[in-house]
């Protein structure tokens, strides 16, 4: 999922150049129509953490959607090795971000055992599952047509959350977990298909009013 900011609360951007640990970099900041934000960023200097290159966006670089857009492009010029690289990153601003309701209690809850038994580093790893579960509910969202961030019932992605986080523990289990695994992902098909089937508030026109009307619904194409 492409990183999502806030509108007016900054933010670390985050890049991981594929050439290797960067020693150096900059940054140049636009909207996707290469409009620069109200407070420009052009060839600023990056901050280098580890692998990654970081730069701290203000609330004037996360400007509101409505009048800015939602979409922006950062350009990163990078010296890794000696050699120097460039590359594109799309990100984006929205007036508020589809945060999960589900915490791991409540997973643990549909299971067996402790994660000390079932898992080799245990509560850490199943957080970090956790995490990459709702990055995959997000991107599968996006997939489906829907703009996460303007989903304003965030209690309807909770079954979803919750069925594939124990879908990729399964998986973390091992071998003899398969087939419990293959089952709690169909359970997250299913519980993602009832979710959006409900018609709820879908903010269309990102303003965080409810308009008559202002929901989605599943979107079916048909082909011959």
């Amino acid at each position: 999922m492409r990183q999502r900011f806030q509108n007016g609360q900054g933010g670390s951007l985050r890049f991981r150049p594929p050439e290797g640990a960067p020693t150096s970099g900059t940054v140049t900041l636009k909207t996707a129509q290469g409009v620069d934000l109200p407070t420009p960023v052009v060839d600023q200097a990056a901050t280098v953490a580890g692998t990654d290159l970081t730069f701290a966006l203000t609330a004037a670089n996360t400007p509101e959607p409505l009048s800015w857009g939602n979409l922006y492009r950062a350009a990163w010029t990078y010296v890794v090795g000696g050699a120097s690289y460039t590359a594109e990153q799309l990100y984006e601003v929205n007036l508020a971000l589809l945060k999960p309701t589900l915490d791991l209690e409540e997973v643990r809850d549909e299971l067996p055992a402790d994660w000390t038994e079932l898992l080799a580093d245990g509560e850490t790893r199943a957080q970090r599952i956790f995490e990459r579960a709702w990055d995959d509910l997000l991107d599968d969202l996006a997939a489906r047509g829907w703009k996460p961030d303007r989903i304003r019932d965030p209690e309807r992605m909770r079954r979803p959350h919750r069925a594939k986080v124990l879908a990729m523990l399964g998986t973390a289990f091992g071998p003899d977990w398969k087939d419990w695994a293959v089952a709690r992902a169909a359970d997250y098909d299913t519980a993602m298909d009832v979710a959006l089937q409900a018609g709820d508030w879908y903010d269309v026109v990102e303003d965080q009013v409810m308009a008559p009307g202002e929901v989605k619904w599943p979107e079916i194409t048909l082909t011959r």
